[in-house]
């Protein structure tokens, strides 16, 4: 006898009217429904609700800081580049000033602010002045000891002469980038190394010899560029004599793959070298200057000499560089000594490989690939796309992970990344968002500043460093001046912090704009960069902040006056909003995870225990071993394998939810196929199919809802918990992840964030309740005996 879909669907209405008939009559099982609905109702109209934002909302930079920043409007017809600052020549006894900001684009188009000193220790523009430049401008700095510009376009290196006023502060507009002293290639320009702003003061005499070099690169084509002269004391004033500007051209043997680099030093007897990055090479090139023997001036360029030359191939390996950037070299500093780490040049490879060659004969220090530490949860993928020298002898890397951007530190005389005081291989950071640029170190305050392409400013300590739960680790008091011990109680980072975030967002990488005097003895560091509404936006990197750089609950912005129901993070993100939106995932993840599992278990469980025999002991057999395999270690395995998924979590969740459920269908089975209804079903001809499908199914059907809600609490829990213990997927809002940001950013004794630490929990265990109270209800449907008479 066929089944009839029609009598299905009666028999499972009946069953239906029935339960729901039971289940009206528990007061708990209704309390739970409605936390269960209330829950879906802000999941689903969550972007109406009041006092929420986006997820990708971030508090403004003045709601966090108390600190100075400002914005002006710049034209909406280019694509503008990083903004470029232009500081005060430097002089004796007196540190640089910003004077002025411009932007440019590849169109042409320039615009200069000057600086309005009225505001004495604020940073202030006046009205913009526009300026024309040649076209396809790719690259542009400021050159604060030549005080000059220099850009690179497609076929030429263009040299800019910074004039300024009679008191050495307000930038001479009417002559900035009106003398051009341009030097064109016969090759195209794809590849440019750094640019060298070098002089040289006698305090006797006054005089500076200096020069701007560069070097540019295509094919098989190289050009180094210098431009050289002295500057004299003469009747009261100073003169430029000597002036000279030189190119040598030069091929070489392979393809140009990466930018070269250039690099001076005559107080060590006149050495100037170029590193050029190729396919199969990476050569050493000395460059000679002409001298003039009489008055001791360089009047040329003689030629380039081999220095050494490193392949690319050792044996079965052929090393490639990861990027046009791949080749860095730490800085040296006048206090700095000749040292292996200052020697060795380091160069980056696809797949997080690397090489350091000394730079004094071309000898291979080490190659080895870039690790961080492996016992590290979070880090699951790691790709390393950037280096940056510093002047602190070790190299800046940094990249991304799974949940992240990384910056780490680098030993460039082994290639390791560097210990941390508490030992192990620990001096890495993990930052919310995409690394886009490491800008400039504060050698004052012993610090670098990274940005993130969604707009994040961080300062970090050189001395920063990740320690993990059971570390011991010390900080500085600075109200009683002395140190502190403590015992890590998670994953923490040490010497990082939020230095502000960019007001619209940021459309460039922010980047080092200079400083400003705000007191005696004290220096306003400050970051600049073009927003993606299209605007120049800088704020000072240092101020006076709120105490703990996260709104407390209840809490209105001092900048926007926007309202934070529960507070904000770390980052500025609301609170109350990711609450919200953190629904959906936990319901999400909950309900699907439930359904799967409890229904392969409903009817894996109704086949073993009907069928009987071989299928049964099959069966049977398989759920004793998922049964006593170690849930919550098997859920690690398996998401750190998998990857950090909200999909992956439900499928572990799912393939190891089931058993349980099949194990109690069968015997709830077992007891039914037994019943006289069933033997009726049999006399009368049923099908197999007919007899599960209209008698069993419908039987079973409260004991399947009773577990499910069991099951979507306990998937729920578990998405938490793989979440908290940084295995969750870092794109998805959930509550489970919110609780691993504060843990990671070292928030959880931070009394202004107990909207942050408490909320998410409160959340987490009212959604649990709200199942658990309703699987009661569903019990009392299952088990008579548990009703209230």
């Amino acid at each position: 006898m066929s089944v009839r879909w029609d009598e299905i669907k009666r028999s499972m209405e009946r069953s239906f009217k029935t339960n729901w008939k039971l289940f009206k009559q528990s007061k708990l099982g209704m309390v739970g429904l409605g936390i269960i609905i209330f829950f879906l109702i802000i999941a689903i109209f969550a972007p109406i609700i009041p006092y929420t934002y986006t997820t990708d909302y971030l508090a403004p930079a003045g709601d966090l800081y108390v600190i100075d920043n400002y914005t002006t409007s710049i034209p909406t017809t280019s694509t503008w580049h990083s903004p470029v600052s232009i500081q005060t020549p430097i002089m004796m006894g007196k540190p640089p000033k910003i004077s002025g900001i411009m932007i440019y684009d590849s169109n042409g188009h320039a615009y200069i602010y000057p600086r309005n000193f009225t505001y004495s220790n604020l940073l202030r523009l006046e009205n913009p002045v526009s300026k024309d430049i040649p076209s396809n401008m790719k690259n542009m700095v400021y050159l604060p000891r030549n005080k000059m510009v220099v850009g690179v376009t497609n076929d030429a290196v263009h040299m800019y002469p910074v004039a300024f006023n009679r008191n050495s502060r307000d930038i001479n507009v009417g002559e900035f980038l009106e003398h051009d002293i341009n030097v064109s290639y016969s090759h195209p320009v794809k590849f440019y190394s750094n640019v060298w702003d070098y002089n040289l003061t006698d305090t006797s005499t006054g005089s500076v010899e200096a020069m701007v070099a560069i070097s540019t690169a295509s094919g098989n084509n190289v050009s180094v560029t210098a431009r050289v002269y002295q500057v004299v004391s003469m009747y009261g004033g100073f003169k430029e004599t000597h002036v000279g500007v030189y190119t040598y051209n030069f091929t070489v043997n392979s393809t140009i793959t990466a930018n070269p680099m250039i690099r001076m030093d005559f107080q060590s007897g006149n050495e100037t070298w170029v590193i050029v990055p190729t396919e199969n090479y990476v050569t050493k090139y000395n460059v000679n200057f002409k001298v003039n023997s009489t008055y001791d001036f360089i009047e040329g360029i003689s030629g380039v000499q081999t220095g050494w030359t490193y392949p690319m191939q050792h044996g079965a390996n052929k090393y490639v560089l990861e990027n046009n950037k791949s080749v860095a070299l730490v800085y040296s500093t006048a206090n700095s000594q000749p040292k292996k780490a200052l020697d060795v040049m380091v160069a980056l490879c696809t797949n997080n490989f690397a090489f350091g060659v000394f730079v004094d004969n071309g000898t291979e220090a080490w190659n080895n690939t870039i690790t961080l530490n492996p016992m590290d949860s979070r880090i699951h993928e790691l790709s390393i796309t950037g280096m940056e020298g510093t002047v602190r002898e070790f190299m800046m890397i940094f990249g991304s992970t799974n949940v992240g951007g990384v910056i780490a530190k680098l030993d460039p005389a082994t290639g390791e990344v560097m210990s941390s005081p508490v030992g192990n291989k620990t001096a890495y950071m993990i930052l919310r968002g995409t690394i886009n640029y490491v800008s400039h170190y504060d050698v004052g305050a012993q610090t670098y500043y990274v940005s993130t392409e969604e707009g994040a400013i961080y300062e970090v300590k050189e001395m920063f460093y990740t320690i993990f739960p059971g570390q011991v680790y010390i900080t500085w008091d600075e109200t009683t001046h002395k140190p502190v011990k403590h015992v890590a109680s998670g994953i923490q980072g040490i010497g990082l912090d939020k230095s502000f975030m960019v007001l619209e967002g940021s459309a460039t990488p922010a980047v080092y704009l200079g400083n400003v005097l705000i007191a005696a003895n004290q220096m306003g560091t400050y970051m600049g960069v073009v927003t993606k509404a299209n605007n120049l936006y800088f704020q000072a990197s240092s101020g006076t902040r709120i105490k703990t750089i996260v709104i407390p609950p209840f809490g209105t912005g001092r900048y926007s006056h926007n309202f934070y129901l529960f507070g904000s993070d770390y980052e500025g993100h609301d609170i109350w909003t990711w609450l919200v939106y953190g629904s959906r995932t936990s319901l999400l993840v909950g309900l699907t995870a439930a359904i799967i599992s409890v229904l392969a278990g409903t009817f894996i469980g109704i086949i073993s225990g009907f069928y009987g025999g071989w299928i049964d002991v099959v069966i049977m057999r398989t759920v004793d071993i998922i049964l006593t395999l170690p849930g919550i270690v098997i859920m690690l395995l398996l998401a750190a394998v998998l990857g950090p998924s909200i999909w992956n979590i439900v499928l572990i969740i799912a393939v190891l939810g089931w058993a349980g459920i099949a194990r109690v269908i069968r015997a709830v089975t077992l007891s039914l196929k037994n019943r006289p209804f069933m033997d009726a079903a049999r006399v009368a001809g049923a099908s197999n199919a007919r007899m599960i499908s209209v008698h069993i199914f419908p039987n079973v059907l409260p004991l399947t809802f009773l577990y499910m809600t069991f099951g979507v609490a306990g998937a729920i829990l578990s998405e938490a918990a793989l979440s908290f213990l940084g295995l969750g997927d870092p794109k998805a809002v959930s509550w489970g992840m919110m609780l691993q940001f504060l843990r990671m950013y070292g928030q959880l004794t931070n009394p202004n964030a107990w909207g942050w630490l408490l909320m998410p929990g409160i959340f987490i265990a009212l959604i649990s309740l709200a199942f658990y109270l309703t699987g009661r209800a569903f019990d009392e449907i299952v088990n008579p005996r548990l009703r209230k008479r």
